[in-house]
């Protein structure tokens, strides 16, 4: 009787599913981890939206023109000397009055008092400079800032 020969690894079913699973995973993987550009990408996306809406209201009519004006006029943005008056422990009420704007809301985690929202302001000098402020159960946990001038 013959003697049956068996088939290398490499040519079996089971070897090229176990890669495949494997190759997928760490591309997965790769594309998935990367929060921060993600948040960069949603603030792009966002700021795309605003001025997309802007640009359409003016062909409406002059009610939505009035609309749009003094949702630009609340805009606030913060300087370096608001962002270093921020303290630890304040609350959302008293940071919005110290820089004299709401910020926007980046991200929101948690319930009760363990949640966590982290609340943005663009800078005075202009492009790119801006604050974070991290918020737990209402007050000041933290803060971050870039390019905002001394």
């Amino acid at each position: 009787m013959a003697e049956k020969v068996k088939k290398p690894f490499y040519k079996r079913v089971w070897f090229w599913v176990v890669v495949a699973i494997v190759v997928i995973g760490a591309a997965g993987a790769n594309s998935g981890g990367d929060t921060e550009s993600a948040s960069t990408e949603t603030k792009e996306n966002a700021t795309a939206s605003t001025e997309t809406k802007a640009t359409e209201t003016k062909a409406e009519p002059k009610k939505e023109e009035k609309k749009e004006e003094k949702k630009e006029t609340n805009k606030k943005t913060i300087s370096m000397e608001e962002f270093e008056k921020i303290e630890n422990g304040m609350t959302k009420e008293e940071v919005e009055k110290l820089i004299g704007g709401a910020g926007t809301l980046d991200s929101s985690a948690g319930e009760g008092q363990y949640k966590t929202e982290i609340y943005s302001w663009d800078g005075d000098p202009g492009f790119g400079a801006n604050a974070n402020v991290t918020f737990q159960d209402g007050k000041v946990q933290g803060k971050a800032q870039f390019g905002l001038d001394q």
